[in-house]
């Protein structure tokens, strides 16, 4: 995971500023939301790993200030996340639990984004708006 990340690091423009939020998405966003900046959010999947499973923060009341927040906020927003859903049902409830929390957090945020797009090999599906 470490090569991976490094990877990604690597592969950012110098001028992007990134900060590292591991759990609380939200608040961050408030702190960098301004007209003139678009806020690159990746990857929600990992966040809502995090949150999941830190005995420390509720999930659900992370997942409701996101939301509320990223529906505020001023800006562009390009939200990034992996589709954990495809694929056969897990046979513990953990993984069952990630990936229907997931599902539902997908269908929140596609009710709220002007776009959606899929990305499968590279390819974009358009499944709201255009690209």
């Amino acid at each position: 995971m470490a090569v991976r990340i490094a990877h990604h690091q690597q592969d950012r423009p110098a001028h992007w500023r990134t900060v590292e939020t591991p759990l609380y998405l939200a608040q961050t966003l408030h702190t960098y939301a301004h007209p003139q900046v678009c806020l690159l959010i990746d990857c929600l999947t990992l966040w809502l790993n995090n949150c999941l499973f830190d005995d420390t923060v509720s999930w659900k009341t992370q997942r409701q200030l996101f939301l509320t927040q990223l529906a505020e906020l001023p800006g562009k927003k390009i939200l990034v996340s992996n589709e954990v859903g495809q694929g056969i049902v897990p046979l513990s409830a953990v993984s069952r639990q990630f990936v229907d929390e997931s599902g539902r957090l997908h269908q929140d945020l596609a009710n709220l984004a002007d776009q959606v797009v899929f990305m499968v090999a590279g390819l974009p599906q358009v499944l709201k708006g255009k690209l």
